[in-house]
């Protein structure tokens, strides 16, 4: 499948959007939940101090244990759009966008196949989570756990599933492109077609 173009309005920008989307059987999703958790204890600050995050997101095989395959979803920016922002807010502008999108996108889907999405990047519903002050999540029933978080090798699955590897900022230099991909957990009985024209169907009235 070839990706195809979603158009974005900002108060500054018309941005385009590359989307595409797969099934996968869940029994083939490639988990390494204990490299993952490690890098996240070692490198980032929302380990255990988000509900979301590791170590208090559960494992990818037993979340998904009733659901025998996956709608992924995945979108793309080209960063050469923001030229006049500086590096790391090219970065951060259209992860901001992308996710913003992918969200409303899939919490309809969710609904209508009643299941729960798979997110992108840890939860931001609340600032700061609930969890950095010892408290209960706020909004138990709309937290969504992304696949990283679940132990999901992204990077293996936008590259074996899009040819598009996910790529990062280094050297203070923005990538080429960012892009966000999350998921749908379904039953077999689910037709796909019909999971494709809903997601189709969704992405037209944004254009």
């Amino acid at each position: 499948m070839h990706a195809k173009l979603l158009f974005v309005k900002t108060p500054k920008h018309k941005l385009t959007i590359e989307y595409d989307h797969a099934f996968v059987q869940s029994k083939d999703v490639i988990v390494k939940k204990t490299l993952f958790e490690k890098m996240c204890l070692q490198g980032c600050s929302n380990y255990n101090n988000k509900y979301s995050c590791p170590a208090l997101s559960p494992n990818f095989k037993e979340y998904t244990k009733e659901h025998d395959k996956l709608f992924i979803l995945m979108m793309s920016m080209n960063l050469n759009q923001l030229l006049d922002y500086k590096e790391y807010l090219k970065l951060q502008l259209g992860n901001s966008v992308l996710k913003s999108q992918v969200e409303k996108l899939m919490r309809s889907l969710e609904k209508k196949y009643n299941t729960k999405f798979l997110s992108t990047g840890s939860c931001r519903l609340c600032k700061p989570c609930k969890k950095k002050n010892s408290l209960p999540c706020k909004h138990p029933t709309k937290m969504r756990f992304s696949l990283e978080a679940l132990g999901v090798d992204c990077d293996y699955l936008t590259t074996t599933l899009f040819n598009k590897p996910l790529l990062w900022y280094k050297n203070k230099k923005a990538p080429t492109y960012t892009l966000v991909v999350c998921a749908l957990p379904l039953k077999t009985s689910i037709d796909e077609k019909e999971v494709i024209l809903a997601a189709e169907n969704l992405l037209a009235k944004t254009l």
